[in-house]
Parts: structure tokens; sequence; C-alpha cells
């Protein structure tokens, strides 16, 4: 062949390529004896009968060709459609099976080809998990030995590769480990298939490798996926291969075992080795800083074509990776608000649990969110779906009348399949964003019936549902005595009682006092803190927003004759300040009136008719609800105490007072809401 290359003439590369594959395919079809072979004739013909054609019924299925027999016909055999129509048939067959054990003894009734064969091992592997049978008993089967000595045997190299990646994903996916035969045989052919895969191949391979167990052909190709991944990230088009490769971005590290000398050695501690670990313990990068931004571009520009639920479990992932790509985030919720297909249930609650940890509620996504789940809430079969739409729309302050009315609709109708914390979670939202259902007469009285102190788990959860029902002005004088007596106070003390525990206590005690006399002792002194006052803490920009108002107050109001401002807080409730005016909002002065705030000391000397005591209370934005101009239930119980205590709330949110207008502007507000406020 190289002697008649040399005797052409000057000929392209391309041409002189296609010349030499030419002759080697001459060269193969040649038998041993030089001459070219013929065609072998099927064992139909050897016998003297007429060949039939398969029929594509599953109950008439032909018998296949022997196990690892070459599916690529010689000439005057069955064509290529034949072949397509008894694969399609052998599919049927598989799929008619309703149980492993009848799936396997088609292995046993007929030799399969290396094609049927790993779809069979797919099929199985498939409807194993499926019925939950365990792995251990599938590979110890009679036909799935045969099977797996036969592909072992075989040459899979010419398959697809999707028909090798299918039987590797469903043997990992049903739990056999990675030194099986089989499942280390398919994975080592990807490994020599990674240059020919797509980017979609590639990222199911990465999966693959992270879910396949550790060992060291995994190993090998987690490390050749993520080279390959890395060099061709343009590729990446779907949002589906970036959930994947945001969700396996990160490894965590295994904890480390003690030596068993040292475990049993009295004089060391049995937890020094596991905080020492703990102190050690890491999350490995699986791929660099700079191939997380490339991710975070070409999520960037899948937006337009990715699903709802692809948007949903990115936005989580970046939620849990503490991740906040403005852009990026922008461009999801966008992208998912156009979206024409609803939300399914499981994926709103998601996207509402990552918009409140990445603080990123889209105005947008929220519309669409409600539409949704106002329209899925009564076909909800399961009461934990509907508490966990609960819980979410709670931690978020999404204070959506439309949705809380028809989860409180659906509570209603399904009264005796509720469980105590279902029933929990919904009054604590309610009093989170601060909202009575129209049914509310009716439906609170009917679930506290239903949960009691002793159904609960915990003495918090019993706090928290006092502290719900007293924000919705639903509590009993016996259900707030219960969360203050001294045995109650110490059991929270044994869970580390943390602040705002120690908040809802306090203000539960002025609110018992206030409204139902209640004489007991005091909850300081049962915490063991007399005296210490306590506080909710405050962000800069309710300090900003508060020293605005004060400083637009005193151009009318000056202290501290006229104006009462800071001061230690009481029973929790922290007031900007505090001054007295009369029946047309002008000033009075509140030196000699002393200050009446709940949980304080009575004052000597209380104002004359037509002189009222006013406090002032800043919203900022965390102080609101979403979706409304009502601020949280924790606000609105400081605003019902001060009201209990004789005041009149001058409340200043943020969206109303705003700190670039000038002086004059802001003192003109000011001055008409407190003449609005005394009028009322």
């Amino acid at each position: 062949m190289f002697s008649a290359i040399r005797l052409l003439p000057r000929q392209p590369a391309g041409f002189l390529r296609r010349w030499g594959m030419l002759n080697q395919t001459r060269l193969i079809q040649k038998g041993e004896d030089g001459s070219a072979s013929s065609p072998s004739p099927t064992p139909a013909a050897a016998a003297g009968t007429p060949a039939q054609s398969p029929v594509p019924a599953a109950a008439a299925v032909p018998d296949l060709p022997l196990a690892g027999a070459d599916r690529s016909p010689p000439e005057g055999s069955a064509s290529a459609e034949q072949i397509a129509a008894t694969f399609h048939a052998i599919r049927r067959v598989f799929s008619s099976c309703s149980t492993v054990d009848e799936l396997l003894a088609v292995a046993e009734r007929r030799q399969l080809s290396r094609t049927e064969a790993l779809l069979w091992i797919t099929s199985v592997a498939h409807m194993a998990g499926e019925q939950r049978v365990p792995a251990a008993q599938v590979t110890a089967h009679p036909c799935y030995r045969a099977v797996t000595e036969q592909l072992l045997q075989g040459n899979t190299d010419r398959q697809p590769l999707h028909r090798l990646l299918a039987p590797a994903r469903a043997l990992s996916e049903l739990g056999v480990p990675p030194d099986d035969p089989l499942l280390a045989s398919l994975i080592t052919d990807l490994i020599w298939n990674l240059r020919k895969m797509t980017m979609k191949q590639l990222v199911q391979c990465f999966r693959l490798s992270l879910t396949a167990g550790a060992s060291k052909v995994t190993g090998q190709l987690r490390a050749l996926t993520q080279e390959a991944i890395q060099r061709r990230w343009v590729e990446i088009t779907s949002g589906e291969e970036v959930v994947v490769l945001m969700k396996h971005r990160r490894l965590r590290a295994r904890l480390p075992a003690p030596p068993v000398s040292d475990c049993l050695d009295p004089r060391v501690s049995p937890y020094a080795h596991l905080r020492a670990a703990l102190t050690t313990l890491t999350c490995s990068d699986q791929f660099p800083a700079e191939f997380v931004r490339h991710l975070e571009d070409r999520a960037l520009d899948a937006a337009s074509t990715a699903t709802v639920s692809e948007v949903s479990r990115l936005l989580g992932l970046l939620a849990e990776q503490r991740r906040r790509p403005p852009p990026l985030l922008r461009a999801l919720c966008f992208h998912a608000a156009r979206q024409p297909e609803p939300v399914a249930y499981k994926d709103a609650v998601r996207t509402l649990l990552a918009l409140q940890k990445l603080n990123f509620p889209d105005q947008m996504l929220l519309e669409k969110l409600s539409r949704d789940l106002v329209s899925q809430t009564p076909s909800v079969e399961r009461v934990n779906v509907i508490s966990s739409a609960l819980k979410a729309a709670g931690l978020l302050h999404w204070r959506n009348t439309e949705f809380l009315e028809a989860a409180a609709t659906w509570y209603e109708r399904h009264l005796d399949s509720l469980r105590p914390l279902d029933i929990v979670s919904l009054i604590i939202t309610l009093a989170t964003v601060n909202y009575s259902p129209t049914n509310a007469a009716t439906l609170i009285p009917a679930l506290i019936a239903r949960c009691g102190r002793e159904q609960l788990p915990r003495p918090q959860v019993w706090l928290d549902l006092v502290w719900s029902l007293s924000v919705l002005g639903r509590s009993s004088a016996d259900q707030l005595r219960s969360v203050l007596e001294p045995e109650f106070c110490r059991a929270l003390q044994r869970e580390r009682i943390h602040l705002g525990a120690r908040l809802k206590l306090a203000k539960l005690e002025a609110y018992a006092r206030l409204k139902h006399e209640y004489q007991g002792p005091a909850v300081a002194a049962a915490l063991g803190s007399p005296g210490e006052p306590v506080a909710p803490p405050r962000s800069q920009d309710s300090e900003t927003l508060q020293k605005a108002v004060l400083e637009a107050l005193v151009n009318f109001l000056p202290p501290p004759r006229y104006l009462r401002v800071g001061g230690a807080p009481a029973a929790g409730c922290a007031v900007d300040a505090e001054f007295t005016v009369g029946d047309d909002g002008a000033p009075v002065p509140c030196e000699r009136y002393g200050s009446a705030l709940p949980g304080a000391p009575p004052p000597a000397e209380q104002p004359p008719p037509g002189v009222h005591r006013v406090a002032l209370c800043t919203w900022s934005y965390r102080d609101m609800t979403l979706d409304s101009v009502e601020v949280t239930g924790f606000n609105q119980m400081t605003v019902n105490l001060l009201e209990l205590s004789g005041y009149k709330v001058l409340e200043v949110a943020h969206a109303e007072f705003r700190q670039q207008d000038s002086q004059v502007v802001k003192t003109k507000l000011l001055r008409q809401k407190i003449r609005d406020l005394v009028a009322r």
C-alpha cells in the first residue's frame, strides 16, 4: 500500500486519508485464505426453510441471535428496519413484566444481544429500585450473573454512549457497590469514551462518579470529567446541567475515625477526637472559583430556557451555598415569573425559602407563586405540604391574604387529619404576618381544642403557640398563666433559652397583667435576671430612620420639656420617644407626667382629660410584612401593649417618611400625623 502511495502523484491530505481508509476496509473484509469472505447464511436458510421476518408484537418475539453476536447483519440477512422492530419488541417484553423475578427470568428463556443485555440491566435496576428490592438480591441472581459474564466477555466499546450511561446510572441508584465487575466495567468504558461525549453526558458522568461510591475507577472518572467540563465550559447551555454542577460544587470531607487504642484509653476523652475532627472539617471545592463564575455566567444565559423547577432548584442551591449574584438572581426571577406553566407546590416552597435566605423577595415572582399556590391549595391532599408552605411564608414575612385564606379554609375542611405541629404552623404563621382570617372565630378555637400542652414536644413550642394566640388576641388567662409559671421558665432555661424567648415572656407577662390582671411572680425573677432590661436588637437601617424622625420631631417638640427620648426598655417594648399633646395636637409639657410604659412603675400623676400620651414607633423595612403596609406580629404586640397602657401610638414607616426630603416637609408630615392620631 505504501509503494502504491509513493507512485501516486501529489494529492491533498484528505484524498490520501480517504484512500488509506478504503484499503484498510478492504483488508479487513478478506478472509484468512486471502479471498473476500462471503456472507454467512442465516440459520433458517441453512435448514432449507424460508426465513421469516420478525413480528413486532410482544407475544411473538422472534428468537434473538446468540449473546455477543454482532448486531450489524451481513448482506442478505434481516434489514435495519427488521432489527429495529425486534429491538422494540424485546423492549416491550421488558416493560410488560410486573415483578423483578419475572424480568430476571426473561434472560433465562432467551439469549440477549449486547444491546438488549444493557437494556435488560437498566430495566432490572429501575424496577428493583421502584419495588425496593435489595441490590444484593439482584446481583446474586443466576440470570444477572450470566448476563454480567456475557457483557464482560464481549466488547461494548461500539455501543452508543447513552446505552452505557443508562445501566451504569441505574446500578448506582440501586446501590450496587462500585467494585461490582459489571459497574466497574461500564465506568471504565465511559472513561475511554469521555472525549466523544456531549456536555450533557459529561455532567451525567460527573454525577455518576459522585453517587456511585468511593473507588479507584470512580475517582478517575470524577477527575477526568471535572477536567473536561472545565475545559469545555462554554458548551453548558441547559439549566439542568447548571443545577447538577452547582449542586455538587462542594464536597464535604469525611470525619476521621480515632484509633481504637485511644478510644479504649480512659485518660483520653471520647469527645476529644470528635472536637478535633470538627475543627478540621471543611468543604473542599470540586471546581475552582474561576469556573464557578463561568458557571454562573452560563446560568445567566440559560435562564431564559430553564424550566420553573430548574429555576427553583438553582435558587435553592444558591441560598444553600450563600452565593448572591444580583444579575443572576434578577434573571432567574424574571424568567420564572414569565413562565406560563404553574409552579408545583414543592418548588414553590423551595423558592420561598430560597428568597428568604437570599433576602431577595422579587415582587413579580411572588405574584406568580401567589396565583399558583392559591389555585392548587384546594386540591392538596397531604397536610404536611400545606404546613411547609405556611412555614416558608412565615419565615419570609409574606402577608399574602389570598393564600392565607385558602390555607385557613383547607384547615377547616380537614380538621380530623391535622397533627398538633400542623396546627402550630398555621397559628404561628398567622401571628408572624399579623393576619386573622375571616373564619378565625370558629377555626382557632377548633384548632386549640386539638392541640394541648402535653401534645407538643418541647416547652419552646408551647411558648410560641401562646405567644401567637396573644398576638391574634385569642389567648386565655389559663394559657398565659401556664407559660408564666416558674416551673415552665426553669424548663425553658434547661433548653438554653434565647433572646427571642426572653422577649416573648416579658411581653406576655405585661399582656397578662394589663389584659387579665395577672398577679403572679415576675418572669425576670424566675429566669434569674431581675432588673436586667430586655430589648430587641435594632438594625442600622432602623437606627438611621429613628435618628431622622427625631431630628424632624424636635423642631416643634424640644426635649426634655416636651419630648422624652430613650430610656430603659420595659417589657421588651423599645419605644423611640414619648410626649404629650392636647386635643388639637399642640404639644404639652411632659416633665410632670412620668412614663407609663408597660412593665414600668406606675407614674405619680396622670395627664388630665384632653391631654394624651403619645409613643413614637418607627418601622424600618425589616419591621414590615411583604405585600402589605402592616407591621409584623412582634411589632404589633408592642403596639397592643402601648395601647393597653393608655398610649396613642404614632407609627412612622420607612415608606412614608422620605429621608431625602427637607426638614420643612418632614416636620409638616409629622404634625399632620399627630393631628390625625389625636382625632381618632
